[in-house]
């Protein structure tokens, strides 16, 4: 009986939306003749302390709320689902109010279109001075061009052409700083995708940017010396950096822009630019550098110190950026700071992976502890019905498997993950080809390993050296055939 995406948005509320969202269907039950308050209060209740339903369900609610009455189905029904609407108009209100100079920017259109002058120069003032200095706040760009456009307007219509003209020029620039930021951006993340062997037959983004010459352009546009070009600065290094990753003079231009002015930008911004400098180094290491995992372990606790964790509060796909700081640690034998890690920021992971992330983290520290008994009694506990969660675990156990000599228990392992694979067709092919590898990988480890003479294992290692593929523990792989 109960509205499953009513339930499903209360779950997510905190108790500080719960504070906004009750003030707010105070409000509208003021001009209402339907009282929605009462309900709410009792949700609150539910929901902040966890309280369980009798066997009457959302009829307990509407009880408690209203008093016993004679409540049909349909009745019930459609109390959640008037309530859901007004939940979902408080959190199209709440995102207005959180969207920076929205309110203002509508009512300088509807002043505007009303020809009402006097009105709107005192708030175009007012919109200036919130936007000054917000050049280096990327998500001020498109409001930053809004107001030149509407000022060149305002200009124009005053009799004022040369300051209109001027407005337009800098709409232009700002647009054009816009523009280049999203587009570098985009070209940054799909040169990420093609390192997990993601690739599409024709990628617009990578079309236009080959037919695009864009060093003498950057050239140029430095020169300007404009404050509203030092993001698209940064972004295009970025971009130049993985798409040339042996030209240092890409990296350390992108990084003197960035490190120079890093107290100028907003912590959205430099949370992003050290994840892109992460994926610069993972790449690096991928392409066989070990040594940048320093880089990367000290570029970790910088970008934490700074507290920017904001990225550990998000699902990433195909991985995300909290096991990113505990495999580091690990491959540098940080098995204290990555316990410590663990244990101080897993709290600000979603709920919905929080536990199955814990429980791999442990188990990382645990195989790169050597502690192979421990790894397989954890892995052995832990449950959870999300595919990814079961993969990544599997692939421990196989891994703790070969470290423990226990052969004869990883081939039916082997199988029933080909047959988890067979039965459920749904599953994202990328994850599915990229386990299919390990799979082969870790099949042809044990053939070697049990061959007496060995006679494959210098083919083996120097297709994992020179595999153009993505391939999962590699690694580990490296490591277990050169000690055969």
């Amino acid at each position: 009986m109960e509205n499953l995406k009513l339930f499903g948005l209360f779950s997510s509320f905190s108790q500080k939306d719960w504070d906004s969202f009750s003030l707010y269907v105070k409000s509208h039950d003021g001009s209402s003749s339907r009282k929605f308050f009462p309900l709410v209060t009792e949700f609150r209740k539910y929901f902040s302390h966890k309280e369980s339903f009798d066997d009457a369900g959302v009829l307990s609610l509407l009880e408690k709320a209203y008093g016993k009455g004679s409540y049909k189905y349909q009745t019930i029904k459609n109390r959640q689902s008037e309530l859901l609407k007004i939940a979902e108009k408080f959190l199209r209100y709440q995102s207005l109010e959180k969207d920076f100079l929205a309110e203002e920017f509508y009512l300088l259109d509807n002043l505007f279109d009303r020809g009402l002058r006097k009105n709107y120069s005192g708030l175009f003032e007012m919109i200036r001075e919130k936007l000054d200095g917000r050049k280096f706040d990327e998500s001020a760009f498109l409001k930053l061009d809004r107001y030149y456009l509407l000022k060149a307007s305002h200009f124009q219509s005053s009799n004022k052409p040369e300051d209109g003209f001027n407005s337009y020029f800098e709409h232009s620039n700002v647009l054009i700083a816009y523009w280049l930021c999203r587009i570098y951006r985009e070209g940054f993340e799909y040169i990420i995708q093609m390192s997990y062997n993601i690739t599409y037959d024709f990628n617009p983004v990578f079309e236009f940017l080959k037919h695009f010459d864009d060093e003498p352009f950057f050239l140029k546009l430095e020169k300007q010396k404009k404050d509203i070009y030092l993001i698209p600065l940064i972004r295009f290094y970025m971009f130049k950096s993985i798409q040339n990753l042996n030209e240092g003079r890409y990296i350390a231009k992108s990084k003197k822009l960035y490190f120079d002015n890093e107290k100028k930008f907003t912590d959205e911004f430099k949370t992003e630019i050290y994840r892109m400098l992460m994926s610069y180094y993972l790449l690096k290491i991928n392409s066989g550098e070990k040594k940048y995992y320093t880089h990367l372990f000290y570029l970790h606790q910088k970008k934490l110190n700074q507290g920017l964790i904001s990225d550990i509060k998000r699902c990433t796909y195909p991985a995300n950026v909290f096991r990113e700081y505990v495999i580091v640690a690990l491959k540098l034998n940080r098995f204290e700071w990555a316990q410590k890690f663990v244990k101080k920021y897993s709290h600000l992971l979603p709920e919905n992976i929080r536990e199955d992330e814990m429980s791999l983290a442990n188990i990382r520290i645990l195989f790169s502890k050597k502690d192979f008994v421990k790894t397989l009694a954890l892995i052995e506990k832990t449950k959870s019905d999300k595919y990814l969660h079961y993969l990544d675990t599997s692939r421990f156990k196989l891994m703790t498997y070969f470290e423990l000599s226990r052969f004869e228990e990883s081939y039916p392992e082997i199988d029933r993950i080909r047959h988890y694979f067979r039965n459920n067709k749904k599953l994202p092919g990328f994850d599915v080809n990229s386990f299919s590898v390990f799979l082969e990988k870790l099949s042809g480890l044990i053939k070697i390993k049990l061959d007496p003479d060995k006679k494959n294992k210098d083919y083996f290692i120097s297709e994992l050296q020179n595999s153009k593929v993505f391939i999962t523990s590699k690694e580990w792989f490296l490591e277990k055939a050169k000690e055969l």
